[in-house]
């Protein structure tokens, strides 16, 4: 991005937050950790400088924000809690620029726990070998896999 401002159009509404802040942080001269902008503030610049932003709110716009900080395609940096938003030309992009979605926290929880499954008949045979009795029993719970863990 070369200080023109991007087009919305085609952008879903985790990259139009990409985007958005990207840009305003980098006209506005957020590029390095001493000078940084508050979230709510660079929500309102965005929205202020992109009318046609299509998010929901601010709180829709932050969440959506802290994905990107830790997505490793983006430019977006946030050193802390509290401390503001800036962005650096100087970190290489890892991914292509196209439509990456940053990957949801539920998403992760998701596949961790089916990593986690994975390792119940392992464990169960570990612990019989030790000589110990072992059952796996997360998939009789009411609630299903570990709904009840009393």
């Amino acid at each position: 991005m070369n200080g023109e401002k991007p087009s919305l159009d085609g952008l879903n509404r985790g990259n139009q937050v990409r985007a958005t802040a990207e840009y305003v942080l980098k006209v506005g001269g957020f590029t390095h950790a001493e000078k940084t902008l508050s979230g709510p503030e660079l929500f309102e610049q965005a929205k202020a400088a992109f009318p046609g932003l299509q998010v929901a709110g601010q709180n829709a716009y932050l969440s959506s924000l802290s994905l990107w900080v830790r997505n490793p395609s983006s430019k977006i940096i946030c050193p802390g809690r509290k401390q503001g938003y800036y962005t650096s030309e100087t970190l290489p992009g890892l991914l292509d620029e196209g439509d990456v979605e940053p990957e949801t926290s539920i998403e992760k929880v998701v596949r961790r726990k089916e990593r986690e499954k994975l390792l119940y008949p392992v464990l169960k045979g570990w612990l019989m070998g030790q000589g110990f009795r072992a059952k796996d029993t997360s998939t009789i719970k009411a609630m299903g896999g570990w709904g009840n863990p009393d």
